[in-house]
């Protein structure tokens, strides 16, 4: 064998032998790499099957840990896993977010999470010291504590941790800063908006910037309606998707704090008077069709005496977007709906048939007066398309089938005749449909009721046995659906 050829074997099986090495050691690094996540998962496992009896008598506020392992003697590490799932996996609120928070700070945990997060960085000298294990590794692992110490921060509602948050959202990696901006939000610290507020500003104008402005408006709308006056330099004179966007905050702080009070108007103090003079005395006149429908919005739940006047414009507003808005304000918020009646009902008669259908199921919405009131605009509209409409948004919300059972239950009224009128005449498809999801015995009822109030226009009584829906269908005079 020639030089040549024993030198080309020889560096052949060197390849192949480093090829092979490489291969093993890929293998082994895979089987330990699980080995330890495998270790792991048992001890974690362990653990939270030894210490779970007395972590759940402690949340319910027992007073005794007799019998059960006591949560309090782990270290923070091993608390940390054992508490993990309640931040994952369920809601904590009320008294049990209290009792794992007092367990939090009780421990140290929460100390140790604050540290955390306003620790080291990738980059950093710790993170560099750690490079010998691998750095991006280790960077990839504390970034993904930093990020749940962050998010239990703000489960816990732990507001002295506001100023290491806000330091968090400048941080380099974006989950961070993400997890930073719904801590605070959560927290809803009233310190807290204003900064929040400029940010959400930089947003708005720089698109590329992250988090979002979508982020920030979410992470603001949840903080108190005392914060609000802060948002009103920004829809009194900014770039319109800045006034929006502040508008939309300022809808959802007033939203959740009727919420908390529902059925009942929002009145100073509840409502700060900047406010509210801005919204009843210069967005409902907006030019944007957008403040305009905004203000409509907003109205339905402030006490004002200007609120039904307002309300009263926009429903004559030159845009349908803007009435069909505030006709679905209306039919959530009940509170204007007895003395703004006449002119919802006015609007079964618009140009535009989405604000039809949205009048439609505002009055169905909006209890006994607002039916019979749909009723009699259904018995006497000559326009068909109107009659066709009010019978869509009434097979839509399911008020069909409640009518027909009324009315073989014996019931009268608008209600009975708006039905003969839909059986007799708009022939509904919907109809059929309704009568076949009635048991036997309603729609037995239905049939004879209807069979004897029609007499008159359907000749002699019928001599043929009732024989269900399509025989019903033939005898009314309207085809299958």
């Amino acid at each position: 064998m020639s030089a040549h050829a024993r030198l080309a074997m020889t560096m052949a099986m060197v390849v192949v032998s480093s090829a092979s090495a490489g291969t093993c050691l890929l293998i082994a690094a895979a089987f330990f790499r699980r080995w330890r996540e495998l270790r792991y998962a048992l001890r974690v496992h362990t653990l939270r099957r030894h210490y779970r009896p007395g972590l759940e008598r402690l949340l319910v506020g027992a007073t005794s840990l007799a019998g059960f392992a006591d949560p309090r003697e782990l270290p923070p590490a091993s608390l940390e896993a054992l508490l993990d799932p309640l931040f994952t996996n369920s809601k904590l609120s009320g008294a049990r977010r209290e009792r794992v928070w007092r367990l939090c700070a009780e421990t140290g945990l929460i100390r140790e999470w604050e540290k955390r997060v306003a620790g080291a960085r990738p980059g950093d000298e710790d993170a560099q010291r750690a490079g010998a294990r691998g750095p991006v590794r280790h960077a990839r692992q504390q970034q993904e504590l930093r990020a749940k110490s962050i998010r239990n921060l703000g489960i816990l509602r732990h507001a002295p941790s506001w100023p290491i948050l806000l330091m968090a959202l400048d941080d380099p990696h974006p989950d961070i800063r993400l997890a930073a901006l719904q801590a605070l939000g959560r927290m809803a610290t009233p310190v807290t908006f204003p900064p929040l507020l400029e940010r959400l500003q930089a947003a708005v104008l720089a698109p590329a910037v992250f988090p979002p402005a979508a982020a920030f408006e979410s992470a603001l709308s949840g903080f108190e309606l005392a914060c609000a006056p802060h948002l009103m330099p920004l829809i009194r004179g900014s770039p319109t998707s800045l006034r929006l966007a502040a508008t939309r905050i300022l809808k959802a702080m007033i939203d959740a704090e009727a919420g908390r009070a529902p059925g009942l108007l929002l009145e100073a103090p509840r409502v700060p008077v900047g406010p509210a003079e801005l919204v009843l005395g210069v967005l409902s006149g907006d030019a944007d069709a957008r403040m305009r429908s905004a203000a409509g919005e907003i109205a339905v739940d402030l006490a004002d005496r200007r609120a039904l006047g307002v309300l009263r414009k926009l429903l004559l507003d030159g845009e349908g977007e803007v009435r069909r808005r505030v006709l679905r304000a209306l039919a959530g918020r009940r509170q204007r709906t007895p003395s703004l009646l006449p002119e919802i009902g006015d609007r079964l008669s618009d140009t535009y048939w989405e604000v039809r259908k949205a009048a439609a199921q505002a009055l169905l919405a909006l209890g006994p007066e607002g039916k019979q009131l749909l009723y009699e605009r259904l018995l006497t509209a000559e326009d068909p398309l109107t009659r066709r409409q009010i019978v869509e948004a009434m097979e839509e919300t399911g008020s069909m089938s409640a009518l027909v059972a009324d009315y073989g239950a014996g019931a009268g009224g608008l209600g009975a005749l708006a039905l003969e009128q839909l059986a007799t005449t708009e022939a509904p498809s919907g109809l059929a449909g309704v009568i076949r999801s009635l048991d036997a015995e309603s729609a037995r009822r239905f049939v004879a009721r209807f069979l004897e109030e029609v007499q008159s226009w359907i000749g002699p009584a019928t001599t043929r046995e009732w024989e269900g829906v399509p025989a019903l269908q033939e005898d009314l005079g309207f085809a299958a659906a």
